[in-house]
């Protein structure tokens, strides 16, 4: 399989963090691409022009994390990441949600050039969704712990982890003691140190 991933991508991340948990490395080619490059390729293997994309070995395409963290989790049983039925599952793939979409708003506000005057109401309201789904997740951090290693907390510890490094005087710890615990033990993680985003010297 050829994995496409861009440096820092939280979202490519969280492919190349599932694939360790999966032990899937071995059978993956990883091939770094600039989205935004002019000369890039990658439309030919996501319409979106986004990464992650992944190439499969019969050489059709799977673009977007969530797609393809399913994939891993089904060629190693397809239980490992997302429970297969029931409560669980659907929790975990909400929560999941749940981390994506505060990457996005982070994406969102790193984007905008905010104008002189100060912080643009977009801007703001991107903050209030952050805000509120760190809430939910202090709430559901004992329920994270005890669940393990799933896709929602690789996705979540993938959120919090662009947080810290997009920005890093976001105070989102002090009022969130056990999500600030979570994520101190997640973020030790082999899958985790490996992936985690570097700033350029």
């Amino acid at each position: 399989m050829e994995l496409r991933y861009g440096a820092n991508s939280p979202f490519a991340r969280k492919v190349c963090a599932a694939a360790i948990e999966c032990f899937l490395t071995d059978r993956i080619t990883l091939v770094r691409t600039v989205a935004r490059d002019p000369m890039t390729d990658l439309g030919t293997i996501n319409p979106l022009v986004k990464v992650p994309a992944l190439v499969m070995d019969n050489g059709e395409a799977l673009y977007d994390s969530q797609v393809i963290c399913e994939y891993f989790s089904t060629l190693v049983g397809g239980e490992m990441l997302i429970p297969p039925v029931g409560p669980a599952r659907w929790r975990i793939l909400r929560r999941q949600a749940l981390g994506d979409g505060i990457i996005d708003a982070i994406l969102f506000m790193r984007d905008i050039e905010l104008p002189p005057e100060g912080e643009p109401p977009a801007t703001a309201h991107q903050r209030e969704k952050i805000d509120l789904s760190l809430g939910i997740l202090e709430n559901e951090a004992d329920t994270m712990t005890q669940e393990g290693i799933t896709v929602s907390a690789i996705g979540v510890g993938c959120a919090l982890g662009w947080l810290d490094f997009v920005y890093p005087d976001y105070d989102w710890r002090t009022a969130k003691p056990a999500l600030t615990q979570w994520y101190a033990d997640f973020s030790r993680r082999p899958s985790m140190v490996a992936t985690a985003p570097k700033r350029k010297d």
